[in-house]
């Protein structure tokens, strides 16, 4: 209904069962309906790339720099091969998903939004919200509701239903703490096993939690003056080359919606929902 490609994703040890596979599709005409995902580094290249050419549209999971040695076939440094050129390649390698909120916004939903987008699953997601750049008129409200909010946030077991987030890896926990050494941390604690929703203020754009796809609840609030900032803001933190998975605009002007929806480097655009709503009945063409 929607058009929809059909999304195959080999796992790392059955690359070649996910090739035979992809075989059998086109075979039975679906092969202009087929969608790779591959995102690790240590899969064969040439053997990534026979999938890529089974598909007119690709998205490809990974970091920058697995996903481009896919896409390109070097020699000496140089591009000798580009196999993006005839089909549709969608690329999802940064996370880093994003909030802009707007003078006009209504300013509680858009804070009860974020907070679903940054905490859902523990905020491990490479569509959880990382980072919300807010109008400098409603910043302090906004922060004042943020904050409000996250004391209502319940940390425990996974299996709790009234848990909002559970268990972080040890690993993660510690990478987190270490970052929040460099930053001005607004609230959130930790403890062994837990930490609770960490809000960070970042007045330059650029700290750690900024730059970085963080693994865990973090939150970190960028204030700008205006749509054009904010776009500029979220786009320089990305970096050469990337795009945001998820990007999520709390507004009702609709010349701010346009403006976002042509320049703002990500894959998905939401309008007044969490950078982790999905609808499955829009096509994908990287906005929604």
């Amino acid at each position: 209904l929607s058009r929809s490609p059909i999304v195959v994703k080999p796992s790392t040890i059955e690359l070649v069962s996910s090739y035979e596979l992809i075989q059998e599709f086109a075979k039975n005409g679906l092969k202009d309906f087929i969608q790779m995902v591959c995102w690790n580094s240590q899969i064969r290249p040439d053997l990534v790339r026979n999938l890529i050419n089974s598909g007119k549209q690709v998205v490809l999971f990974g970091n920058d720099n697995t996903v481009n040695n896919f896409i390109y076939e070097r020699d000496n440094g140089n591009i000798v091969k580009d196999y993006s050129q005839g089909r549709k390649i969608i690329k999802f390698t940064s996370g880093r998903s994003t909030a802009i909120v707007m003078e006009d916004s209504y300013t509680k939903l858009a804070a009860k939004e974020i907070i679903y987008g940054a905490t859902m699953n523990r905020g491990i997601e490479c569509i959880n919200t990382k980072k919300v750049y807010v109008h400098e008129k409603i910043y302090d409200l906004f922060l004042k509701i943020i904050k409000q909010e996250a004391k209502n946030l319940k940390t425990g077991k996974p299996l709790d239903k009234d848990v909002d987030i559970s268990y972080i890896d040890r690993k993660s926990l510690q990478d987190i703490k270490s970052l929040s050494n460099e930053s001005n941390i607004i609230s959130g604690s930790f403890s062994k096993d837990y930490m609770t929703f960490l809000i960070v203020e970042d007045e330059t754009n650029n700290s750690r939690f900024v730059r970085e796809e963080v693994p865990g609840p973090v939150l970190v609030l960028v204030k700008i003056k205006g749509i054009n900032d904010a776009i500029t803001k979220a786009n320089n933190a990305l970096g050469e080359g990337s795009f945001a998975t998820s990007t999520s605009l709390f507004t009702k002007n609709k010349d701010y919606i346009r403006k976002a929806a042509l320049n703002l480097k990500t894959h998905k655009l939401n309008v007044n929902k969490s950078s982790t709503f999905m609808d499955f009945f829009v096509m994908h063409d990287g906005k929604y």
